[in-house]
């Protein structure tokens, strides 16, 4: 009776201990489908060169052919001048996210959304009246950045290989706002122009879920995106813009946001079964 005690003992032990591991294992899985999100939207940074995109310090420059800037460096603009006229008035943004420091090279990346606001600038008229429209629809797409490149150097001449786009959206422009309205909405003004200015803003929002998973997965290098519009045509004195990190206005800066499912390492997995294991061993002599 006593050798069967001790054995009933022993199974029940090990039932237990399988029990609690499974448990573990269970708490474990169910963890990896809680979904979390990351949002980098920086700010300036140091502007020296350094800044990698990152939760603090923002990476993103301009670059323009028009008006002799082809050579011109445009890191550190409030703007970002994007629009397309002719091959001899052509402009566009580069932006660059680091989230490496924020994801384990585990983790899911389920979604990812690029956040742009666009800014549209009209001027006076030969009159000296604002230029006042009720609506303008533009085509922009993203492409894959193929090497690096600083913000505080890159221009339109010595911009880097780009592939084709990952993401396309159409920016709809809302009625143009005077100074007044902007004033009242509680909009920078530094921000967006002047008083010899009507504008509008258009936030956009791209799936660019594709072009991070391949950063994240070592795909491809995150060397950045590169963002511009696919219309051509006459703008009659309207330009148009993207608000940069170097916005005083936090809500306007560039923004990317993802959403991921953590997943611990391997070891980690086997660590806390085999912690456990122990655990239930230990209690087990004690008994």
């Amino acid at each position: 009776m006593l050798v069967n005690s001790r054995i009933k003992k022993k199974q029940v032990s090990i039932i237990l201990r399988i029990i609690v591991t499974l448990f573990m294992i269970s708490l474990i899985c169910v963890s990896q489908t809680m979904a979390l999100t990351l949002v980098l939207q920086p700010g300036p940074g140091a502007n020296d060169g350094s800044d990698l995109g990152d939760m603090l310090n923002g990476k993103d420059a301009g670059v323009f052919n028009g008006s002799g800037n082809s050579g011109n460096n445009i890191g550190t603009a409030r703007r970002q001048y994007t629009q397309y006229n002719s091959a001899t008035w052509n402009a566009m943004g580069y932006y660059q996210f680091d989230f490496s420091s924020y994801l384990s090279s585990t983790d899911v990346i389920t979604t990812a959304e690029l956040t742009f606001h666009h800014l549209y600038l009209s001027a006076k008229d030969g009159q000296g009246n604002h230029r006042i429209w009720s609506q303008v629809d533009e085509n922009y797409a993203v492409r894959g950045v193929q090497q690096a490149w600083n913000e505080m150097d890159i221009t339109y001449n010595s911009q880097p290989l780009s592939d084709s786009h990952y993401s396309a959206t159409s920016v709809v422009y809302p009625r143009a706002l005077t100074w007044n309205e902007a004033t009242a909405g509680n909009l920078l003004w530094a921000d967006v122009g002047d008083d010899e200015h009507t504008f509008a803003i258009a936030s956009v929002t791209l799936d660019v879920t594709g072009l991070v998973q391949d950063w994240h997965t070592g795909v491809r290098n995150n060397y950045g995106l590169l963002y511009q519009t696919t219309d051509g045509g006459s703008y009659n004195a309207q330009d148009g813009y993207v608000i940069s990190s170097d916005a005083l206005n936090e809500i306007y800066r560039p923004k990317l946001t993802v959403t991921y499912e953590p997943v611990p390492e391997p070891g980690t997995i086997l660590l806390m079964a085999t912690g456990m294991l122990a655990f239930t061993g230990a209690r087990r002599r004690k008994s």
